[in-house]
């Protein structure tokens, strides 16, 4: 059987012609091989007279790698510096709103941290500021240096007032500069104190008068817890004994009277004030000398 050999003929021609229209490196590896089944598909078809091939799986390339993350560099945001007064609070004796008597004593202690970046010298010191200084002195000193990250005792002595209420007082530390390291405060209840005379004081000392008889004026104090009315009579060692009396207190305070009694002859005394109202107390005995020339 003879071919026909013009089929093979047109397939060379068209092999000639599809490689001279395939420029070497015109795309990727894949795009040409692409080409080069497109033109072996034409060829063959030419070979067996035209006939057709089932058409050839198109190849893709492999999708792209997605880059790596960026990593993230060492090191960091540098970290922001501490101050050079900075204080942080601890603890306190004496809560708020204590209860204390009229004129009672006490002491306020604050406890701070340093916790900033400079030592706190002898010249740091805890100032008061304002509101109510309750016998306060006006400020304090550090008596030590304290460094960062240690601890410093605030302490500052406190009277509370003579009348019934509500007391704060506000306090800080200060720096050598004056500039403020940390605020405090303090807050008491004072109580209404029952009235009582708390004191009698006579100003009694030894006599050496001019001449006798004489009469000695001798003063007395009494002193109060509170507002409120007192009565009270005198007891010499003579056997005498002076009318009762009345005092009037407006508030928690001191009040004079005087006593006058006359002496004739050397010797030593003694004198007692009963306070009936509202005592029911005996103050004394107070002792003294008189050398008559």
């Amino acid at each position: 059987m003879t071919h026909n050999r013009k089929p093979l003929f047109l397939a060379i021609l068209m092999l000639l012609a599809l490689a001279c229209n395939l420029p070497l490196f015109a795309g990727s590896p894949a795009q040409e091989e692409q080409r080069l089944q497109t033109a072996v598909a034409l060829t063959v078809e030419a070979i067996n007279g035209g006939a057709s091939l089932a058409p050839q799986p198109t190849l893709t390339t492999a999708p792209a790698q997605p880059s790596p993350s960026p990593q993230p560099t060492s090191g960091g945001a540098a970290a922001t510096p501490l101050p050079c007064n900075k204080a942080q609070f601890l603890g306190e004796t004496i809560a708020d709103d204590t209860v204390y008597g009229a004129g009672e004593s006490f002491t306020k202690t604050w406890t701070l941290k340093n916790s900033g970046s400079c030592s706190w010298n002898t010249s740091y010191r805890l100032a008061f500021l304002s509101g109510d200084a309750l016998g306060g002195a006006p400020s304090v000193n550090l008596t030590a240096s304290v460094a960062p990250g240690q601890q410093a005792l605030l302490s500052v002595d406190l009277q509370a007032p003579a009348q019934a209420g509500t007391y704060t007082g506000y306090w800080a530390l200060l720096a050598a500069d004056d500039s403020l390291v940390y605020n405090v405060s303090v807050r008491i209840q004072v109580r209404q104190a029952a009235f009582s005379i708390t004191r009698v004081n006579p100003a009694i000392s030894d006599q050496s008068p001019a001449a006798c008889p004489f009469t000695y004026d001798i003063p007395l104090n009494f002193s109060s817890s509170a507002a409120g009315k007192a009565t009270y009579y005198t007891s010499t060692s003579l056997g005498a004994s002076s009318p009762t009396r009345a005092l009037k207190f407006s508030q928690a305070a001191t009040l004079q009277e005087t006593l006058s009694w006359t002496i004739d002859s050397s010797g030593g005394y003694w004198l007692k004030v009963y306070v009936d109202e509202p005592n029911h107390q005996w103050f004394g005995p107070y002792n003294f000398s008189v050398s008559c020339p």
